[in-house]
């Protein structure tokens, strides 16, 4: 936008350079070198400046690409950072309900491990929700990370919704078992 605005201003600056050019031929010839040198500065400065306003305008264009990197960046290593931390409460899970032996002697034993069967149960429901949460933002990024970052977040997105839904279909499986 700051760039538009300079080239408006310099078209209105030649034009009124051309305009004084134009009452200079028409001054006393005493006056018409004063003038033509004031005309001078005035131009050099002009350029100086624009040339000044120009460097800046690119300065700021390269901080807000980087800015805007750094942000993506920042989503990225966040959102990597919530994935891995899925998957390694699927692999707590895993171990703690999955890979136990549920052979008990006693039925006090057994209804204590369908208890912690429906607490397994309803915690992975509740991490549902952070995985549907997961799957838009994994998305929102796709859509806008380049081709190869792409796919990379599309597999690990469908190894995690994938071990997430084998995961319930187990413990359902296991606290069936044990009812």
């Amino acid at each position: 936008r700051a760039k538009e605005e300079a080239q408006q201003k310099e078209a209105k600056v030649k034009l009124l350079t051309e305009s004084v050019n134009s009452v200079i031929a028409q001054a006393p010839p005493a006056a018409q070198e004063a003038f033509k040198k004031e005309l001078d500065t005035l131009t050099t400065n002009y350029q100086w400046l624009c040339t000044r306003l120009n460097g800046k305008c690119k300065t700021l264009e390269v901080y807000a690409r980087k800015e805007a990197l750094k942000g993506g960046l920042d989503k990225t290593v966040s959102l990597q950072k919530d994935l891995s931390e899925m998957h390694e409460w699927m692999t707590q899970a895993e171990e703690e309900y999955l890979e136990r032996d549920f052979e008990y002697k006693t039925p006090d034993e057994l209804q204590t491990a369908v208890e912690e069967m429906k607490r397994a149960k309803e915690e992975a429901q509740q991490k549902e929700a952070k995985v549907k949460l997961l799957t838009e933002s994994v998305n929102s990024v796709i859509a806008q990370a380049p081709p190869a970052a792409q796919e990379a977040f599309k597999k690990e997105l469908d190894t995690l919704t994938t071990n997430y839904q084998w995961l319930c279909t187990r413990l359902n499986g296991k606290c069936k078992t044990l009812e």
